[in-house]
């Protein structure tokens, strides 16, 4: 049997092998089908369900519903009685994507490449991982199920957006230490594609522009934030980026990195040279700009807010009242 290949993002695509499967010919079949994979081999009462995609109709009415998805399903994935129960398994009231299914999904490898990835404390990956997270990267076609607007649907789609932003992050951070200016700002402008707002990724890009040689780049960076900002919040640059945007103006180059006996601070963004940190009064190394602490703290809060509402809907799905399998059902 080939491989069943399952796209989440951009769009949900079923295929086998290289040959596309026909459509799943109902909206909530296909959101059926996006979550019961997302939650691969883990077993769901009927009532959950029903109540997740059938939660405005009567129970019975519901069950009706989940058992014609359940069909459609089926009709698509498993057309042949001698694969019945592969990919679609429903005993009594439970419902599952069996996690033994010949199945590749997209979504799957991305957080299996993602997983596990720790930069060294100036942002270097070590060897493979830059290339795993490259590879997360190119999976992300898209929103994911983008087109489906369940509210499980939503709390999922940001989780693996900020997923991929934060795997975008640290690939800039790597290329920019190990010089990889090019590299650096492609990954720097995905960003910004996607979050355009994102001060401290701007001033990476001027980094990266500088050490190139490109002032001209670097200056028109900042200018096109400055007035992104000004016109989507109505505020100014942060000190720090305006002060690295006069520096360059300037000077043409970055400012010098500190050193053991003090001198200018390091440009923000930029990549830390190798060697002791420098000292402050507590004997400890000095502490990151406040700005790069907000930006930070801004990624951090966005990643809980979408764990706890992942949270608060698994919660919602266990408390559902439960009831006994009806002679019916399939």
């Amino acid at each position: 049997m080939n491989t069943l290949r399952i796209r989440l993002f951009g769009g949900l695509g079923l295929a086998v092998g290289n040959t596309p499967l026909p459509p799943i010919p109902s909206q909530k079949a296909r959101s059926l089908l996006a979550y019961l994979v997302l939650h691969r081999d883990r077993s769901l009462h009927r009532d959950v369900l029903c109540g997740m995609l059938w939660g405005e109709h009567p129970e019975a009415e519901a069950r009706k519903a989940l058992r014609s998805a359940l069909w459609r399903l089926r009709s698509v994935l498993e057309p042949e009685d001698a694969n019945r129960g592969a990919y679609i398994r429903a005993e009594g009231d439970e419902v599952a994507f069996p996690g033994t299914a010949d199945a590749w999904v997209d979504t799957a490898e991305f957080e299996a490449c993602t997983a596990g990835v720790t930069p060294d404390r100036d942002g270097e990956l070590p060897t493979g991982q830059a290339e795993r997270l490259s590879r997360a990267v190119s999976l992300y076609r898209g929103d994911l199920l983008d087109g489906m607007y369940d509210d499980w649907c939503c709390h999922e789609r940001e989780r693996f957006r900020l997923a991929c932003l934060t795997a975008l992050e640290r690939l800039l951070a790597h290329y920019q230490v190990r010089g990889q200016w090019l590299a650096a700002l492609s990954a720097g402008r995905h960003i910004l594609r996607a979050d355009p707002l994102r001060e401290h990724v701007h001033r990476r890009l001027m980094v990266c522009h500088v050490s190139m040689g490109d002032r001209p780049s670097a200056l028109r960076q900042f200018e096109h934030y400055e007035q992104l900002v000004r016109d989507e919040l109505g505020v100014e640059p942060l000190a720090e980026t305006r002060a690295l945007y006069h520096w360059i103006r300037k000077e043409g180059t970055l400012p010098p990195r500190p050193n053991s006996n003090g001198g200018s601070p390091a440009p923000p963004g930029s990549p830390a040279t190798p060697g002791p940190p420098a000292s402050h009064a507590n004997g400890g190394p000095p502490p990151p700009p406040l700005a790069s602490e907000i930006d930070e703290a801004v990624r951090s809060l966005h990643a809980l807010i979408a764990r706890l509402e992942a949270a608060r809907a698994s919660g919602l799905e266990l408390g559902l009242p439960s009831s006994q399998p009806g002679a019916s059902d399939v």
